[in-house]
């Protein structure tokens, strides 16, 4: 129950003027040790922030997930949005670091 009906409808709509704005990025990786990113055959998706306390809606939601994890709402990111179309996916991997028996070593 993290997220309520009208936080859902209004996500939603958010969502749907991303789209007709084309504001939906390539998914990407780091590219671990180089403070580059690429795109991946791993990550075929697409994705949008929201911008941080964007309206009082998003500030709300993030101020929950802030409350949730026990941080302040400055130490959280903003909200992001994958968005998966038929055929895309997310396989096994990791994102930062290297992993090493089983740990990843930033």
């Amino acid at each position: 129950n993290f997220l309520n009906e009208s936080d859902l409808s209004h996500i939603l709509r958010k969502i749907k003027v991303a789209e007709t704005n084309e504001e939906f990025s390539e998914s990407f990786i780091d590219v671990p040790n180089s403070g580059c990113v690429e795109r991946t055959k791993h990550r075929t998706s697409t994705f949008m922030f929201f911008t941080k306390a964007q309206d009082s809606k998003i500030s709300s939601i993030e101020k929950r997930s802030a409350d949730l994890l026990g941080l302040r709402v400055d130490c959280i990111e903003g909200i992001q949005v994958v968005r998966y179309r038929c055929g895309e996916f997310f396989s096994h991997h990791h994102d930062l670091g290297t992993l090493c028996n089983g740990k990843v070593q930033l």
